[in-house]
């Protein structure tokens, strides 16, 4: 009878699940795309079942898509990514890579925060979350065009000076400001912008855009007299707050052909009429 034993032994699960985070650009320009890389480790000694990652995205991050390696799924709800990886074995790994774009007027730093859990207790759960910080950089490609009308204009008539300011991108521009130095030969007239204000002192037009949004523009009409004939040039400028990547097109310089021009005209009247023959007319 006592030549056999038995013994039940309770089996626990205990897997030690480990995130990491990488991201890349950094630093990240506003308006383009940012790439983070989450990496999830189990330590084991047991396999993973259930493995969930959750990652928060920060403010003025939108997310485009979201891929779990090398198999599960992932969903986003109001900026929240939530990925299920399914089961990880002992020593095994999985990724996910988040792509996101930035929003043009971010600034300064993001944050962003990952966790990791799974079905398994967890011995060490200091490392189940990750957290990347992100510089943001503001860079904005502003141009500035011109044209004039009447071309060739008479002087004293009013020629007008069209400008308009493009924010090509990627981020906002910011305190944008447009500065026309006008020709010698003219009379400043006025300026009207299609937003923010103009002014003019010393045959010096300033005007003051404030924020342009990528792919947007704003216009600036300068209404001026030439006052002698010949080809009179006008030269302005545009600057912002942010670093420009091509300040080649962030002047323009127009020339406009002044000529004379007088509108004369003749009438007549006859004294007497009629007139007898003979007499003076």
């Amino acid at each position: 009878e006592n030549n056999a034993a038995t013994e039940d032994t309770r089996v626990a699960r205990r897997a030690d699940l480990a995130i990491g985070k990488v991201d890349e650009p950094d630093p990240v320009v506003a308006g383009e795309d940012l790439t983070y890389t989450l990496t999830i480790t189990n330590a084991g000694p047991s396999e993973a079942s259930g493995v969930m990652v959750t990652d928060t995205l920060p403010a003025g991050v939108t997310l485009i898509s979201a891929t779990p390696s090398p198999s599960g799924s992932c969903g986003e709800t109001e900026g929240v990514v939530v990925c299920d990886l399914g089961t990880i074995a002992s020593g095994g790994s999985a990724t996910v890579t988040i792509l996101a774009s930035v929003d043009p007027s971010a600034s300064d730093l993001i944050t962003n925060t990952a966790e990791v859990a799974g079905n398994e207790a967890d011995p060490n759960t200091e490392d189940n979350t990750a957290t990347e910080d992100t510089t943001v950089v503001s860079r904005a490609d502003l141009s500035i065009t011109k044209a004039d009308d009447p071309d060739p204009v008479a002087t004293g008539e009013t020629l007008t000076y069209l400008f308009t300011v493009t924010n090509v991108g990627p981020s906002d521009a910011t305190g944008i400001v447009v500065t026309d130095t006008l020709p010698t030969e003219v009379t400043f007239v006025s300026a009207t912008p299609s937003q923010g204000t103009c002014t003019e002192t010393a045959s010096v037009v300033t005007c003051d855009l404030g924020t342009l949004a990528p792919r947007g523009t704003v216009t600036v009409s300068v209404a001026v007299t030439p006052t002698v004939t010949g080809v009179i040039t006008n030269t302005a400028e545009v600057a912002g707050n942010e670093t420009d990547p091509n300040v080649e097109n962030n002047t323009v310089t127009e020339g406009t052909n002044v000529t004379y021009r007088a509108d004369l005209s003749v009438t007549k009247v006859d004294d007497p009429d009629p007139v007898v023959a003979g007499e003076t007319l």
